[in-house]
Order: C-alpha cells, then structure tokens, then sequence
C-alpha cells in the first residue's frame, strides 16, 4: 500500500511541470517574451532535475534501508526521458524548423547542443529496455551494464544546462555538485565508504609530516576564504572546484590507498589558474578580493607544480601509498 502512495506522488510530482506548462500555453497564454525560450527551460529543466532524482536512488536506499524506492526509479527514468524528448521536440520544431543539417551544424558548433545530443541519445536506449522482458532477453548482468549509460547521461545533461547558462549561478552549481556527488557514490561504490574515503583522504593529509602538513593547511585556508566572497563568480568557482577535486581524490583513495596518484584531484586548476590571472584586472576596485585572488594563483600553483610531480613520480612506479590511515 505504502509504495503505491509513493509512486502515485511520484506521478503527481513529475507531471506538475507539463500540467504548468499546458496551462500557461493554452489556458493563460503566459509563456513570457520568448515563448520558444521558455518551452524549451521548461522541459529541459525537469528533465534533468528528475534524472538527478533517478540517480539518487540507489544511494538513498543503501543509506536509508528504505529497499522499497528502486520500485519508482523505472518510472522516474521514464518521465526524465519524456522531459528530453519534449525538450528535443521544441528545439526541432520551433528553433530548427525540422532542419536535420542546421542541427548536425549546431552540434558540431555548439557545445551545449553537442552535449545535449548525447545525453539524449544515451537515454534513448534505456527507456526502451527498461520492461522486465528486455531483462529477460539481454540479461541481469548486459542490462545492468546498459543501464550505466544513466551516468553519462547525467554528465552530458549537466554539462548542457550548465554551457547553454553560460554563467555560474546558484542552479548550475547545485546541479554540478549533485552530479559530482551521484557519480562519485557509482564510482567508490556504497554510501559509507565514499564517505570514509573522503575522512580518510583528510585523515592523511593531516598526518603528513609538518611542512608539508601546515601547507595542506595554507592551501585549504586561502580555497575555503572563497565563503568570504562568494558573491563573486570566481569565488563560486573555486568553491565547486574544490568540491570537484575532493570528490576525485576520494575515488583514487578507496580504489588505491594514500598514493601520490592523489595529485589528480588538482589537476583542474590548471585551466582555473589561467582563468583567474585573467580576471585580475577586473579585481582591482576591491584590494581585498584582488589580494585574495593573487594568493589562490601563488598558492595553487605551487600546490599544482607538487603535484604533477607526484603523479609523475606515482606514473614512474613509485606506487606504494606514502601514509597507512
């Protein structure tokens, strides 16, 4: 009784946005200045945000007991799916005009068509064997693995929203680090243990010995100072690039230990640094901020410069984990 409640709330929830959206269309005629525009948001956006609920099955049920949740996450997989597929449609129709060459042009000019494309397609084959007969025909184990395509999809979604933005803002963020967050669970495996890898990577970090201990320290210190301007972009950046390289380092700990392999988790702010030497002109009116931004690039840096050797050295074949935790 209690999981038929659970998908008819399902239902409810994830028919709310196309109930909303035929109603301003047909009933209010509200769909703003560009109605193309808002067709296209609000499909596009449900889509994502229910295949984020998709993912967070497996980790909410592992955590919570509740076994009785994978029972909704078919339907939740296929009202994503129907979210694209609306979201193509208006893109089709209304912003190519059923133009198959102006839409292999956008997708090879446009990144955040390309990436939509491909979150799209790596939907198109989990919707259509997601009946317990495709089960039976491909397998327990060949299903399972097809159905990993949800992953890339997820990426490729987030990646779409984020690029079509074109600007950080709260919503991108938030979508990043859930995705992050989701696919990191996939990757280490169950709940707790990617939780206990992350306290594990901080563990050793802190039991490195003094030097280098106070510059984790110095490093985490001018990165976490990012809250004190958070209203700026490049704060808001480095916070997710934070987050990001935690998750990463997280994984190569559960799957190797305290190796020096670790260093991967900073090799993003090799294109970070660059973009914020960039932005230092644009600094100058707040010398607080200015300063700030000068100490990440000196700092992260150095930090980076360490770590390519150690991944080097790792690469080499010193790959014994330097620390036990």
């Amino acid at each position: 009784m209690r999981i038929r409640v659970l998908q008819a709330v399902v239902w409810a929830v994830c028919a709310a946005p196309a109930v909303i959206l035929l109603y301003r269309a047909f009933v209010t005629g509200d769909l703003g200045v560009n109605p193309v525009e808002t067709l296209q948001h609000e499909t596009g956006r449900p889509a994502l945000q229910i295949l984020l609920a998709t993912l967070a099955i497996t980790p909410l049920r592992r955590l919570s007991g509740w076994h009785s949740l994978i029972r909704v996450r078919r339907l939740l997989g296929l009202w994503a799916f129907f979210y694209a597929v609306a979201h193509f449609t208006t893109y089709l129709v209304f912003d190519r005009f059923f133009s198959i060459s102006g839409i292999i042009e956008d997708v090879v000019l446009r990144k955040f068509v390309l990436s939509g494309m491909v979150s799209l397609l790596a939907l198109l084959p989990l919707a259509l064997t997601s009946t317990k007969g495709w089960i039976r025909r491909l397998g327990g184990k060949r299903w399972r693995k097809l159905h990993q395509l949800v992953y890339l999809a997820a990426i490729a979604g987030a990646l779409h929203f984020i690029w079509k933005e074109k600007v950080l803002t709260t919503e991108t963020i938030t979508y990043f680090v859930l995705v992050t967050v989701l696919v990191g669970f996939r990757v280490v495996g169950t709940g707790p243990r990617f939780l206990n890898a992350m306290v594990g990577v901080m563990k050793g970090m802190l039991c490195m010995p003094l030097v280098p201990r106070a510059w984790v320290v110095l490093l985490a210190a001018v990165n976490m100072a990012s809250i004190a301007f958070i209203g700026h972009r490049e704060a808001q950046v480095v916070l997710v690039a934070m987050m990001f390289g935690g998750m990463v380092m997280a994984v190569v700990y559960a799957k190797l230990g305290f190796v020096r392999l670790l260093g991967v988790g900073h090799f993003h702010w090799m294109p970070m640094l660059v973009w914020l030497y960039g932005r230092l002109d644009g600094a100058g009116a707040d010398p607080a901020f200015y300063y700030w931004i000068l100490a990440l690039i000196a700092i992260n840096g150095a930090s980076l410069a360490i770590d390519i050797v150690d991944v080097g050295r790792y690469l080499a074949g010193e790959r014994e984990p330097t620390l036990t935790v």
